[in-house]
């Protein structure tokens, strides 16, 4: 547990499954990694940004209030990098 672990990092890298079954309503999150500007890139090879600036993104997301902000999977991850 904790920031950098393997369960946060799992996690986030489950997120990005997505729904493939029949029926849409289980399955996968499908989230993708935001920009640094809280965007979501259009393919996997638009994708540029570095760690810290994919942790930026999900930062502006959040605090704008955005309907994204589980849509990307670096916000999926905090949940897990918190130690109880």
């Amino acid at each position: 547990m904790g920031k950098g672990s393997r369960v946060a990092s799992l996690c986030h890298e489950i997120s990005h499954f997505e729904k493939t079954f029949l029926d849409s309503s289980i399955g996968g999150i499908g989230t993708a990694d935001y920009d640094v500007n809280g965007q979501k890139p259009k393919s996997r090879k638009d994708d540029k940004w570095s760690y810290k600036q994919h942790l930026e993104g999900a930062k502006k997301l959040v605090k704008k209030g955005s309907e994204n902000v589980f849509d990307n999977a670096y916000n999926i991850e905090k949940y897990f990098e918190i130690i109880v």
